[in-house]
């Protein structure tokens, strides 16, 4: 039996919703028709059949638009269980409020169900829920059909298609892609909270590294307090400021998407750093057929960022039809150090590798 290919089908059915005259004017009704259920047959699942998709959906004292349900056979579909349930909103109504995103994940509570959609038909934001799990915690993954088509038909197939949410592959990519999102938010909040103990002087010991720097510089070492009033009082130009060799913020790696990238003189256009990724590793097995293998070698501390077997990657992208996955999860500057190793693994000089952003 041939496995139906709902990521292609979901890429069309995004293509193709992007070209409906007035999309951004459209209300709740007409979105839901036209943009959600749409995609939810793109994906597979059967808007006619009520075993499948259930509109209006009681979760307890409330009711959700749609819940997307799981019979193991057709004995089952009486009692298919929900498994993801779908809350669509005005194009104005803001997805990001704490309202917005509480109601979806108490209702998830409700039908003890763990993955829950908030979307307005462009923008979609996943939760994931569990017993003990918080609501700022919770959202795992947003996207925007307009203005990143490619990123998102990925991303509604990992988390929406019926084959993977039906087997737990969506859950399972779901809670990867939390723990990833969580951990790096946890990094960020340590290096501002770094910052923080600077300004204030509470880590005397860079307080003094600096000092000890200015000193070996001019022959004057400041005091203490000076260099702590300095860095609280140009900390805003400190922070904008680039360190020479690195990108400064807003270029490759920050919230920029990358326009292209060179190698050995052609160029190649993209639209997003996954996109970026998997076409180095094109070209790559384009001049190195036969050893394309070995980039299954490159990987992190702990998780591989290639593999036979998308499931064990974080956001995987397949490469062409090699049967290979490329994890894509991170930032523009994580992709791009990526895409230099998989140079650098076939010889190549990873400065042979130029990125423009946009």
């Amino acid at each position: 039996m041939v496995r139906p290919n709902y990521r292609d089908a979901i890429a069309q059915a995004v293509s193709d919703i992007n070209r409906t005259p007035a999309l951004n004017e459209l209300n709740v009704s007409a979105m839901k028709q036209a943009v959600v259920l749409r995609i939810l047959d793109a994906a597979g699942w059967n808007a006619f059949d009520l075993s499948e998709v259930e509109p209006d959906f009681q979760a307890g004292s409330a009711r959700v638009d749609y819940a997307l349900k799981s019979a193991s056979s057709a004995r089952m579909r009486a009692s298919a269980t929900p498994k993801v349930l779908v809350e669509v909103k005005a194009l104005n109504e803001n997805l990001e409020s704490e309202r917005s995103q509480r109601r979806i994940t108490n209702l998830c509570a409700r039908a003890e169900v763990e993955v829950g959609v908030l979307t307005n038909g462009l923008s979609w934001l996943f939760f994931l829920w569990s017993p003990d799990a918080r609501r700022q915690d919770s959202l795992f993954c947003e996207i925007n059909i307009q203005q990143d088509p490619e990123t998102a038909s990925a991303e509604l197939n990992n988390y929406l298609s019926k084959d993977r949410v039906s087997n737990g592959q969506a859950v399972r990519s779901a809670e990867r892609s939390l723990r990833d999102r969580n951990r790096g938010e946890l990094i960020r909040n340590s290096i501002i909270e770094g910052w923080q103990q600077v300004v204030r002087g509470l880590d005397e010991g860079l307080v003094e590294l600096i000092a000890v720097a200015a000193e070996q510089k001019t022959g004057i070492r400041p005091e203490n307090r000076l260099v702590r009033r300095v860095l609280i009082e140009q900390r805003a130009d400190l922070l904008a400021s680039p360190v020479e060799g690195e990108n400064p913020l807003g270029s490759a790696g920050g919230r920029s998407r990358p326009a292209s990238f060179t190698f050995e003189s052609r160029q190649h256009d993209v639209r997003s750093w996954p996109e970026l990724l998997v076409g180095v590793c094109l070209v790559m097995q384009e001049l190195h057929p036969n050893d394309f293998d070995n980039i299954l070698q490159i990987g992190g501390r702990k998780n591989p960022y290639f593999s036979r077997n998308a499931d064990a990657l974080s956001q995987p992208r397949q490469i062409g039809d090699t049967g290979i996955f490329a994890a894509c999860q991170g930032a523009g500057t994580q992709i791009t150090s990526r895409a230099r190793r998989v140079v650098e693994l076939f010889g190549h000089s990873g400065n042979s590798l130029a990125v423009e952003t946009r």
